[in-house]
Protein backbone atom coordinates (compact mmCIF):
# COMPACT_ATOMS: atom_id res chain seq x y z
CA UNK A 1 0.00 0.00 0.00
CA UNK A 2 1.79 2.88 -0.99
CA UNK A 3 -0.78 6.27 -0.52
CA UNK A 4 -3.29 6.70 2.41
CA UNK A 5 -6.00 9.57 2.43
CA UNK A 6 -6.30 11.03 5.80
CA UNK A 7 -9.75 12.90 6.82
CA UNK A 8 -9.68 15.21 9.97
CA UNK A 9 -7.02 12.45 11.29
CA UNK A 10 -8.29 9.20 10.42
CA UNK A 11 -6.29 6.76 7.87
CA UNK A 12 -7.84 4.78 5.22
CA UNK A 13 -5.97 3.12 2.35
CA UNK A 14 -6.47 5.10 -1.04
CA UNK A 15 -6.96 2.92 -4.08
CA UNK A 16 -5.17 4.85 -6.66
CA UNK A 17 -6.63 4.05 -10.22
CA UNK A 18 -4.30 3.77 -13.20
CA UNK A 19 -5.28 5.58 -16.21
CA UNK A 20 -5.12 3.72 -19.34
CA UNK A 21 -3.43 4.94 -22.60
CA UNK A 22 -4.15 3.69 -26.10
CA UNK A 23 -2.12 4.59 -28.91
CA UNK A 24 -4.01 5.54 -32.00
CA UNK A 25 -4.04 3.43 -35.22
CA UNK A 26 -2.40 6.52 -37.01
CA UNK A 27 0.52 6.18 -33.92
CA UNK A 28 0.76 2.87 -34.28
CA UNK A 29 1.28 2.85 -37.95
CA UNK A 30 3.96 5.84 -38.03
CA UNK A 31 5.71 3.71 -35.24
CA UNK A 32 5.87 0.87 -37.99
CA UNK A 33 7.23 3.17 -40.57
CA UNK A 34 9.79 4.45 -38.58
CA UNK A 35 10.88 1.26 -37.73
CA UNK A 36 11.24 0.05 -41.31
CA UNK A 37 13.20 3.37 -41.83
CA UNK A 38 15.58 2.55 -39.05
CA UNK A 39 16.21 -1.21 -40.11
CA UNK A 40 16.72 -0.15 -44.13
CA UNK A 41 19.48 2.45 -42.50
CA UNK A 42 20.99 -0.54 -40.52
CA UNK A 43 21.54 -2.45 -43.72
CA UNK A 44 23.14 0.28 -45.57
CA UNK A 45 25.77 0.90 -42.86
CA UNK A 46 29.59 -0.24 -43.26
CA UNK A 47 31.03 -2.66 -41.17
CA UNK A 48 33.27 0.01 -39.75
CA UNK A 49 30.16 2.51 -39.51
CA UNK A 50 28.39 -0.44 -37.43
CA UNK A 51 30.94 -0.73 -35.16
CA UNK A 52 31.48 3.32 -34.36
CA UNK A 53 27.61 3.33 -33.59
CA UNK A 54 27.88 0.42 -31.19
CA UNK A 55 30.87 2.00 -29.24
CA UNK A 56 28.74 5.37 -29.11
CA UNK A 57 25.37 3.48 -27.84
CA UNK A 58 27.73 1.47 -25.65
CA UNK A 59 29.11 4.71 -24.10
CA UNK A 60 25.86 5.82 -24.45
CA UNK A 61 24.08 3.28 -22.88
CA UNK A 62 26.60 3.28 -19.62
CA UNK A 63 26.43 7.12 -18.98
CA UNK A 64 22.91 6.72 -18.22
CA UNK A 65 22.73 3.40 -16.45
CA UNK A 66 25.47 5.71 -14.08
CA UNK A 67 22.87 8.62 -14.29
CA UNK A 68 19.76 5.94 -13.31
CA UNK A 69 21.51 4.81 -10.06
CA UNK A 70 22.20 7.76 -8.75
CA UNK A 71 18.62 9.47 -9.36
CA UNK A 72 15.86 9.16 -6.57
CA UNK A 73 13.74 6.76 -7.02
CA UNK A 74 11.77 7.12 -4.38
CA UNK A 75 9.61 9.45 -2.67
CA UNK A 76 12.48 9.29 0.81
CA UNK A 77 14.54 10.32 -1.84
CA UNK A 78 13.68 13.61 -2.57
CA UNK A 79 11.05 14.86 -0.07
CA UNK A 80 12.00 17.73 2.27
CA UNK A 81 12.45 16.13 5.81
CA UNK A 82 10.57 17.43 8.89
CA UNK A 83 8.13 19.81 7.01
CA UNK A 84 6.67 23.18 8.92
CA UNK A 85 3.37 22.56 10.32
CA UNK A 86 1.25 23.81 12.41
CA UNK A 87 -2.21 22.88 14.46
CA UNK A 88 -5.66 23.22 13.85
CA UNK A 89 -6.26 25.56 16.98
CA UNK A 90 -3.76 28.07 15.62
CA UNK A 91 -4.47 31.75 14.49
CA UNK A 92 -4.99 32.31 10.97
CA UNK A 93 -2.67 34.78 10.51
CA UNK A 94 0.03 33.43 12.92
CA UNK A 95 -0.44 30.67 9.94
CA UNK A 96 -0.09 33.01 7.28
CA UNK A 97 3.05 35.14 8.61
CA UNK A 98 4.60 31.69 9.49
CA UNK A 99 4.28 30.34 5.24
CA UNK A 100 5.35 34.18 4.35
CA UNK A 101 8.52 33.96 6.71
CA UNK A 102 9.52 30.28 5.75
CA UNK A 103 8.40 31.47 1.82
CA UNK A 104 6.30 27.99 1.75
CA UNK A 105 3.44 27.53 -0.33
CA UNK A 106 1.88 24.06 1.80
CA UNK A 107 1.82 23.91 5.30
CA UNK A 108 0.32 20.06 7.03
CA UNK A 109 -2.46 20.52 9.79
CA UNK A 110 -2.06 18.63 13.26
CA UNK A 111 -4.36 17.64 15.20
CA UNK A 112 -3.89 17.33 19.39
CA UNK A 113 -3.10 13.53 18.93
CA UNK A 114 0.19 15.09 16.44
CA UNK A 115 -1.50 13.14 13.22
CA UNK A 116 -2.38 15.13 10.07
CA UNK A 117 -5.89 15.73 10.04
CA UNK A 118 -5.28 18.95 6.99
CA UNK A 119 -3.33 21.18 5.10
CA UNK A 120 -3.43 24.91 4.16
CA UNK A 121 -2.03 26.35 0.86
CA UNK A 122 -1.20 29.50 -0.77
CA UNK A 123 -4.66 29.51 -2.45
CA UNK A 124 -6.46 29.64 0.85
CA UNK A 125 -4.17 32.39 1.88
CA UNK A 126 -5.37 34.47 -0.82
CA UNK A 127 -8.98 32.91 -0.79
CA UNK A 128 -8.88 34.51 3.23
CA UNK A 129 -6.15 37.33 2.81
CA UNK A 130 -8.88 39.95 2.35
CA UNK A 131 -11.21 38.47 5.47
CA UNK A 132 -11.42 41.46 7.80
CA UNK A 133 -12.52 38.94 10.09
CA UNK A 134 -9.13 36.58 10.03
CA UNK A 135 -7.85 37.45 13.47
CA UNK A 136 -11.22 35.21 14.65
CA UNK A 137 -10.36 31.93 12.33
CA UNK A 138 -7.95 29.50 13.42
CA UNK A 139 -6.45 26.21 10.94
CA UNK A 140 -9.45 23.84 11.35
CA UNK A 141 -11.54 26.65 9.87
CA UNK A 142 -9.70 26.99 6.70
CA UNK A 143 -7.68 23.81 6.24
CA UNK A 144 -8.54 21.05 4.09
CA UNK A 145 -9.81 18.15 5.84
CA UNK A 146 -9.01 15.43 3.04
CA UNK A 147 -5.40 14.99 2.19
CA UNK A 148 -3.84 11.96 0.03
CA UNK A 149 -0.52 11.09 1.78
CA UNK A 150 2.42 8.84 0.37
CA UNK A 151 4.58 6.53 2.23
CA UNK A 152 8.12 6.91 2.38
CA UNK A 153 9.01 3.93 -0.27
CA UNK A 154 6.51 5.24 -2.52
CA UNK A 155 7.78 5.58 -6.40
CA UNK A 156 8.13 8.75 -7.76
CA UNK A 157 6.59 8.07 -10.89
CA UNK A 158 3.44 7.02 -8.70
CA UNK A 159 3.66 10.26 -7.00
CA UNK A 160 3.59 12.24 -10.48
CA UNK A 161 0.75 10.54 -11.37
CA UNK A 162 -1.31 10.72 -8.29
CA UNK A 163 -0.69 14.43 -8.61
CA UNK A 164 -1.76 15.43 -12.01
CA UNK A 165 -4.97 12.99 -11.60
CA UNK A 166 -6.06 14.08 -8.21
CA UNK A 167 -4.91 17.83 -9.34
CA UNK A 168 -2.52 18.14 -5.90
CA UNK A 169 0.15 20.59 -5.87
CA UNK A 170 1.99 19.13 -2.84
CA UNK A 171 1.34 15.41 -1.34
CA UNK A 172 2.89 14.88 2.46
CA UNK A 173 4.86 12.27 3.08
CA UNK A 174 4.07 9.13 5.66
CA UNK A 175 6.07 6.63 7.53
CA UNK A 176 4.42 3.60 8.41
CA UNK A 177 2.37 5.07 11.37
CA UNK A 178 1.03 7.42 9.69
CA UNK A 179 3.37 10.29 11.21
CA UNK A 180 4.00 13.03 9.25
CA UNK A 181 8.28 12.40 7.81
CA UNK A 182 8.06 14.85 4.47
CA UNK A 183 6.43 16.65 1.89
CA UNK A 184 7.22 16.83 -2.09
CA UNK A 185 5.61 19.47 -3.67
CA UNK A 186 5.37 20.02 -7.53
CA UNK A 187 7.89 22.32 -7.23
CA UNK A 188 10.62 20.16 -6.03
CA UNK A 189 9.20 17.67 -8.78
CA UNK A 190 10.28 20.38 -11.70
CA UNK A 191 13.42 21.38 -10.30
CA UNK A 192 14.65 17.14 -10.15
CA UNK A 193 13.20 16.95 -13.75
CA UNK A 194 14.87 19.91 -15.14
CA UNK A 195 18.24 19.40 -13.27
CA UNK A 196 17.96 15.60 -14.25
CA UNK A 197 18.08 16.42 -18.15
CA UNK A 198 20.66 19.07 -17.86
CA UNK A 199 22.97 16.45 -16.23
CA UNK A 200 23.08 18.59 -12.77
CA UNK A 201 21.31 16.29 -10.80
CA UNK A 202 23.44 14.93 -7.48
CA UNK A 203 22.46 12.43 -5.46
Amino acid sequence: MSFVVSFSGQFKPYEFQEVPTKLSIASSQRINEIKAERESKEESLSNKQKFQKNQLMQSFYKQKESQFHATPKYAYQLMTYNPVFAYEGDPLNKIFDLMAKRKIRHIPIYNESDMLSGIISDRDVLKYSMNRYNDNLIALDVMSNEVISAHEKTRLQDITKIMLVEKLSCIPIVNSKNTLTGIITKTDVLDFISRYFQGTWEA
